[in-house]
């Protein structure tokens, strides 16, 4: 099963459409979804089994909020807690998808270390994967607050799947 899982992302984030095609918004994110989920597995070396989708977590004051993507360590820690949008809406939800991430995140953080957390879009243009991403270190900035304060640093790369049992 996880197998036919793998070729079926596969496929929907290899689609290439032309400029006049239209889709259903809630497909455009589905395929960036996919692509996200891609990159983790093949360039980023993460197993499917430690890629998490639609994960729900119980937000204080705003009841139950879905996690696009959650990708875990070997040990378990949660090195990525990711929101993703199709690139037309990317900038408009970006502040509102970065705060919400932060939300989510402090609830993740109760039970399992978080590292990081990604925005991100990617499309293909003239059959080459485009992708933005704002990659925070959670550590360095733990609330919304502090990562707004010291000017909104973003990182350039996801970090890697780490099979080390005993991280730091």
């Amino acid at each position: 099963m996880q197998n036919e899982l793998f070729l079926i992302l596969r496929e929907s984030a290899q689609v290439i459409y032309g400029e006049e095609e239209q889709r259903p918004f809630y497909y455009e994110k589905e395929l960036v979804r996919a692509r996200l989920v891609l990159e983790l597995n093949e360039r980023l070396g993460y197993p499917l089994s430690s890629i998490h989708l639609d994960a729900l977590v119980l937000v204080e004051g705003d009841g139950f909020q879905q996690i696009d993507v959650v990708a875990r360590s070997q040990n378990g820690d949660v090195m990525i807690v990711a929101a993703t949008e199709p690139a037309q809406v990317y900038e408009s939800l970006r502040e509102e998808r970065m705060r919400g991430l932060y939300k989510q995140a402090s609830v993740v953080a109760r039970a399992k270390r978080v590292h990081c957390l990604v925005y991100y879009t990617g499309w293909y243009e003239k059959s080459q994967l485009r992708k933005r991403q704002v990659v925070v270190d959670y550590a360095a900035y733990p609330t919304y607050r502090a990562w707004r304060a010291a000017g909104f640093p973003s990182g350039e790369f996801l970090p890697a799947y780490r099979k080390e049992q005993n991280e730091q």
